[in-house]
This record gives structure tokens, sequence and C-alpha cells, in this order.
């Protein structure tokens, strides 16, 4: 049954991140079921520990969002990149969750960095879903060997 979970969830993903780097957007429609299924993929944990951790993810990073927008005057990420980062910290746990983030921001940085200097333009949007499955693959699986660098005071 827990394959099956984490099958469904893994196409969600790509489905998700082939419609943000066509068209820059996240859609509710299936990134919220992402949400049910992570409460579903790991038995070993409450599901009521899962959402907190999630709900208190989501709140941290809209508050961020906030500010960071009303600082630069401009939209500085969308709300469904928010959700993702809340959804990840249901699926992967907290630690794992906000380390893929932090990665597919770096990931995403160099990208922007690339596409500036090919292209020579300003303001351009990046697709952030693509940038957070490469992050969270690469915590999940490094996770052992990137802990004591990012959180050595746990």
């Amino acid at each position: 049954m827990v394959w099956i979970v984490y099958g469904l969830g893994c196409g969600l993903l790509i489905t998700i991140a082939a419609f943000d780097w066509c068209y820059r957007l996240i859609p509710r429609r299936l990134s919220l079921p992402l949400l049910g299924l992570g409460l579903l993929a790991n038995p070993g944990v409450t599901a009521w520990t899962q959402l907190k951790v999630g709900l208190i993810t989501m709140g941290a990073l809209t508050v961020a969002r906030s500010t960071l927008n009303r600082l630069i005057k401009q939209e500085a990420f969308g709300f469904g990149d928010v959700i993702l980062v809340a959804i990840s910290t249901v699926w992967l746990g907290w630690e794992i969750g906000l380390l893929g983030a932090y990665c597919a921001c770096c990931f995403a940085s160099v990208y922007g960095l690339y596409k500036r200097y090919r292209s020579g333009t300003k303001g351009f949007r990046i697709p952030m879903a693509p940038f957070f499955i490469l992050g969270w693959g690469i915590s999940w699986v490094g996770y052992p060997y990137l802990k004591p660098l990012f959180l050595s005071h746990y």
C-alpha cells in the first residue's frame, strides 16, 4: 500500500514540475492531493504530527513571502511554492524538506544566473517545482552526509 502511495506522489510531483516549467504555475488541484497522500505515506508517524509540521512550515513561509513581497515590491515567489515546501515537510520530515528547499534555491539561483547571462534579460520567472524535486531527491539520498554540514547543532 505504501509503495502505491509513493508512486502516486511521484507521479503528481512530476506532473506539477512539468506544469510549472511550461506555465510558471502550480495548480492547487494537483498539489493539495499530495498533502493527503503524504499523511498516508508515513504510517509510523501520526498524521496529526505531520500535519502540524506542514502547517507550521506553511505559516512561516507565508510570513516570509509577504515580507519579501513588500520589501522588493513585486512577487518573490508564489503561494504554490509555499504549499509544495509544506507538503515536502509532511512527506519527508522538516529537516529533509527544508534542506531540500535550500538546495533547490541554490540550484535555481545557478539556473537564473545562467539564463540571465545567456539571454541578457532581467525579470524572468524561474519555475521552482523542478528544482524542489531535485533538491528533495539529493537531500533524501544524501541526508546522512548533509546533516552534519547544515544541521550540526541538532
